[in-house]
């Protein structure tokens, strides 16, 4: 009887700290752009991605600069205006972007599993995200149940960068990126 008692209060013990931590999937969060993100990829909307990016105006360039600026196209001189969005695949790679329907299929067609957590952004995040979720991703080339971590950066209305991170659980992405204040559920 007392060791009945006693797998009762640890399952219950157990059941409220899962509960307590969260797993990802305690959304919606009451924040109008987390939730709009999440609700977006959860269903596969495209069309409802496509306004959410942002993108990036910066010069290109020719030549090899390890694929860390955006490079020219054919017919566009070095230094002309090219549409960017700064997304992180491994090596930091910030790529030419034409249109935001083509970053809603980059993100709609990756193999995101489970949303690990939700974060508030560093401070001094460069590029000004408030928000980041960070999701389970099927590692591309391995066995299914092999995941990473990749994150999605948000402002208070868009999406601002994304980040594979290669060869890190979506925990170990979360610690290596200095993400500590999860962002409850709403209550």
């Amino acid at each position: 009887m007392k060791s009945t008692a006693i797998v009762l209060l640890s399952t219950a013990l157990l059941a409220l700290l899962v509960t307590a931590c969260g797993d990802g999937d305690d959304v919606p969060t009451g924040l109008e752009i987390v939730d709009t993100v999440l609700a977006a990829i959860e269903s596969g909307d495209r069309a409802a991605l496509t306004p959410l990016w942002r993108l990036e105006e910066t010069p290109c360039h020719r030549g090899d600069r390890a694929g860390l600026l955006p490079q020219c196209e054919d017919g566009q001189e070095t230094g002309a205006l090219v549409r960017i969005f700064p997304a992180n695949e491994c090596v930091g790679l910030a790529r030419n972007q034409a249109n935001a329907e083509s970053l809603s299929d980059l993100i709609v067609n990756r193999e995101l599993g489970a949303l690990y957590a939700v974060f508030a952004a560093p401070e001094d995040h460069h590029l000004g995200a408030k928000y980041v979720l960070i999701f389970e991703e099927q590692y591309p080339g391995q066995p299914s149940g092999v995941v990473r971590g990749y994150g999605v950066f948000l402002n208070d209305e868009q999406i601002v960068s994304t980040h594979a991170d290669c060869g890190y659980s979506p925990e170990q992405t979360a610690e290596r990126m200095g993400l500590t204040e999860r962002i409850p559920a709403d209550e």
